[in-house]
């Protein structure tokens, strides 16, 4: 292997180290009802917009409604959004882990939540909430349609839907840190300095003549 040839090879490898791995993600704390942050080191700023629910007594959920109320509201949407200046993300898959609190237990008219999630305008599509009291919940989309982004708007639009009897009464959405809460998951690319992609341009010449010898 020649020097031209360790020199495109050390190039290359400066700017395609990229893992699968959490770029967001929003916890319950467990004791001071506030969020945790486990974010990606690429993440330059980032906007907690979720503002319709509220902390329980001990901190470790965040819960829309109440027990014994018709509590989740018809539709709402909440989201977050997130920069970076040095990389883009290819992603992977976006999560809503928590519980579900139906009214009886479970539903006897399959009530439940609808969520659709949306990253920068692009509808990753519906889950629904069991109709059964379900204290392991976590709702997957996949969000691999969205490829090289350094600016993410993630925005959930979440309905309460009446099952066939049924008046939609579901007493709590719940997101809990033990579940993972709200996870952001994907690959975060570096984008080059403009002198690094000089130095790739000029070493992929130089393996592109050393070929034509």
């Amino acid at each position: 292997m020649n020097k031209t040839t360790l020199i495109a090879l050390a190039a290359l490898a400066c700017v395609s180290n990229s893992q699968a791995a959490i770029i967001y993600q929003m916890l319950p704390n467990t004791t001071n009802g506030q969020w945790d942050y486990n974010n990606d080191a690429s993440v330059s700023t980032f906007t907690n917009e979720f503002d319709n629910g509220a902390f329980n007594g001990g901190g470790n959920r965040y819960f829309y409604g109440s027990a014994g109320a018709d509590a989740v509201r018809d539709a709402y949407s909440e989201g977050f959004s997130l920069s970076s200046g040095t990389h883009q993300y290819n992603l992977s898959t976006l999560s809503w882990g928590g519980y579900v609190w139906t009214n009886p237990s479970p539903s006897t008219t399959g009530d439940h939540i609808d969520i659709e999630a949306i990253i920068n305008g692009v509808s990753l599509g519906v889950q629904s909430t069991p109709s059964a009291t379900n204290f392991g919940m976590t709702l997957t989309w996949d969000a691999s349609a969205i490829t090289n982004a350094s600016d993410l708007d993630v925005s959930f639009i979440i309905t309460e839907v009446a099952g066939i009897g049924g008046n939609g009464d579901v007493i709590n959405l719940e997101i809990v840190g033990g579940r993972n809460g709200i996870t952001l998951e994907g690959e975060a690319l570096a984008v080059p300095e403009p002198s690094s992609s000089a130095l790739i341009s000029l070493a992929s010449l130089g393996l592109l003549l050393r070929r034509r010898r």
